[in-house]
């Protein structure tokens, strides 16, 4: 993919053969055949839509990298004060850098090094699912403030319209 056309087309091939590949499928469910096709592709259109964005504004290839790996989020000082045991708050202080969470989102996007922003990548999206979204960026943005967080979703199972901005924020 290099074009906005190249992905629409890619969308369409994948689409439209996705409910054949299902059907074929005997050692997995056809549901879980159809989300896994599209939720690849939905990660291959972020990937893409982000690298199309930044070649039209002139950037270079180089400066720009993503990708899907853990990032440390350490245990924080405060819940480590907050440990009633004494002996158990004084292991955890000594060995706390093997206390961390390994977080990834689908994509994770750097410019120069530095992270500026996460994509979650979702063929479908319902409630339990956004709230699940929501803490992983949260405890993204505990080491990355100034961090933007996208769900890129094809379906989404949420009441209401989310497709304007309200007028104020």
């Amino acid at each position: 993919m290099g074009s906005i056309k190249d992905i629409i087309q890619a969308y369409n091939s994948v689409v439209k053969d996705i409910d054949k590949d299902a059907h074929r499928q005997d050692s997995r469910a056809y549901g879980g055949v159809i989300r896994s096709a599209k939720g690849k592709l939905l990660e291959n259109i972020s990937e893409e839509i982000v690298k199309i964005a930044w070649q039209n504004i002139g950037a270079k290839a180089n400066r720009l990298e993503i990708n899907s790996n853990k990032i440390k989020i350490p245990i924080k000082d405060s819940y480590i004060e907050n440990i009633a045991n004494k002996q158990v708050r004084a292991y955890i202080l000594e060995c706390k850098k093997d206390y961390y969470y390994g977080l990834s989102v689908d994509k994770h996007i750097f410019v120069d090094n530095q992270l500026v922003m996460g994509i979650e990548c979702k063929a479908y999206t319902e409630n339990a699912m956004l709230k699940r979204i929501l803490v992983d960026f949260h405890l993204l943005k505990t080491l990355y403030p100034n961090i933007s967080c996208y769900l890129f979703q094809l379906e989404s199972q949420l009441g209401g319209d989310y497709s304007a901005l309200p007028e104020t924020l």
